[in-house]
Formats: C-alpha cells, structure tokens, sequence
C-alpha cells in the first residue's frame, strides 16, 4: 500500500510542476484547462505516468507470487455478476463483477474519440478481481494518457472562462 502511495505522490509532483499545482479542480474548466501546459510539461507528465505503469507492473509481480494475499483476497466480499447486473452496480465493484461499462468507450466524447480504449473487467467479483481491475486500469489509463500527451497540439491551451450573468 505504501508502495501506491508512493506513485500517487510522484503523479501529483509531476503535476504540480507542469501545472502549478498538485489537483487539477481549478486547471480543468468547462470547455478546456485553464493553464497552458508546454512541450515540457507534457513530456515530463508522460514520463511520470510512463514510470509509475513501470512500477505497477513489478507490484502486480510481487501480488501474483505472494500466496498469502491472493488467498486472502480470493473468494473474500464477493458481489456475483448476476446480482451485480441486477442492482446496477458500476464504478470499481462493477467491473470486477462483470459489468463491462466505460462511458469513454459506451458514449465517447472528446479526447476519447481520438484514443482507443479497452474495457477492463474481471468476473470473479471478489476482492482479487478488485485488485486486478485496479492493476488493469493504471495500465490501460497509462497508455491512454501518454498517447494524449504525444499528440497534444503545440500552443495555447487554455480557454477563458467568465462569470456566468446573473440568473443562469
């Protein structure tokens, strides 16, 4: 786990550095981002991304040979897929019980139409089919987000956003 924490902290430097700062609540704005990020920050981001997926891929190796955890995780809080499907469940849970839904894929909107995403679901619906989505996703969203990166347009970026009138 601390391991995870870890590569979340260096994602959000990574960020902080290309962005001025580490959460992007005030960086992304309705029809765009309000900061310009330059040639460098976007290299410097793919290169962040590109080493935490390095990581995860030597954590999944660690999961994978460790008995204990996956015997614990196994079988423990399993949601089956039927029951899944019938309480509508989405989000993590969901996936890891079959529910193969994406809305970037299902009803993409831009930059998702330019990116070929694949759905990434397990059926097992236990906490090992958790923690597998999970490692799935970091790759899959690592490649997503590198290849966005590659082909950001040079220039500005940002859009203006103004006070909406009184009453809207």
């Amino acid at each position: 786990m601390t391991q995870f924490s870890r590569l979340k902290e260096d994602l959000l430097r990574a960020t902080a550095a290309a962005f001025g700062q580490r959460y992007l609540f005030d960086v992304l704005v309705p029809g765009g981002v309000a900061v310009d990020l330059s040639a460098g920050g976007a290299c410097a981001l793919a290169d962040a991304v590109w080493a935490v997926c390095a990581e995860t891929v030597e954590l999944r190796r660690i999961y994978d040979e460790h008995e204990g955890v996956r015997d614990r995780f196994t079988g423990t809080g399993r949601l089956a897929p039927q029951l899944a499907a019938r309480l509508g469940v989405l989000g993590l849970a969901g996936r890891a019980s079959g529910q193969a839904r994406d809305v970037r894929v299902d009803l993409p909107v831009p930059p998702y139409t330019e990116v070929r995403i694949a759905k990434v679901v397990q059926h097992g619906g236990d906490v090992a089919a958790r923690v597998a989505v999970r490692f799935e996703e970091v790759q899959e969203s690592g490649r997503m987000l590198i290849g966005l990166l590659a082909r950001l347009p040079g220039g500005a970026h940002a859009a203006a956003v103004g006070v909406p009138p009184d009453g809207a």
